[in-house]
């Protein structure tokens, strides 16, 4: 039998792929009031309405579902990473310390890398790294280095003057996702358009938090 724990786990992560999948919380609701169908027979008898009203509570309280399918293409032939941030003539890069020290440093060239897809997150307030992670349950799915600079490259290359896309223009920033770093230590990789120096600003940091407004990519 499953501990109260392990069932909690799968519970969210139930909830998690309804959300992408666009059920709303009303939508939801609606389905675990209907009695006469067999969704709802089975959802009763493995959770009560006031426990899914909880959770729904929970997944939604610090994001708002943007968009679930964002694409990232794949890479087939090498892609090196110094050379493409440090070297791009076509788009700039600003570097933080932290990012060099942290993601672009020990990269690698890589190739053969799938396409990936993603679904994006708005912040509805200012949201620590935890509660992100912990809505997205992806505290311990965390994205690869790998992973981190092909999705920054391919969607910074889609809007490589600062037009509209995927990733905030406005001044706030798109979290790309989190990985481990070298060190062990778990960060959060994010980019963000610089307007007045024409160039997308790629920064690594510790756990602490983001804005309002500011917005989080989370593989599918």
């Amino acid at each position: 039998m499953k501990s109260i724990r392990e069932m909690s786990g799968s519970l969210h992560e139930f909830m998690i792929s309804l959300d992408k999948a666009g059920f709303t919380p009303e939508i939801l609701q609606n389905v675990i009031t209907s009695k006469g169908n067999k969704m709802a027979k089975t959802m009763y008898a493995s959770i009560t309405t006031k426990g899914m009203k909880q959770i729904v509570a929970d997944r939604t309280a610090h994001l708002k579902l943007i968009n679930s399918n964002v694409a990232v293409r794949a890479f087939e032939d090498t892609f090196n990473p110094t050379k493409h941030f440090c070297e791009n003539k076509n788009i700039k890069y600003w570097l933080s310390d932290n990012f060099q020290k942290y993601v672009l440093n020990s990269a690698q060239p890589f190739s053969k890398a799938p396409a990936m897809s993603f679904s994006k997150y708005s912040l509805k307030a200012d949201t620590t790294d935890k509660d992100i992670m912990e809505e997205l349950g992806i505290t311990d799915k965390l994205m690869t280095r790998e992973e981190i600079l092909q999705a920054i490259a391919d969607l910074t290359s889609n809007q490589p003057k600062g037009e509209s896309g995927t990733l905030l223009t406005n001044g706030y920033a798109t979290i790309i996702g989190y990985m481990t770093c070298d060190d062990g230590a778990v960060r959060g990789v994010g980019v963000g358009w610089d307007a007045d120096g024409r160039e997308w600003g790629c920064g690594c940091g510790g756990l602490d938090g983001w804005g309002a407004g500011d917005e989080v990519l989370s593989r599918n």
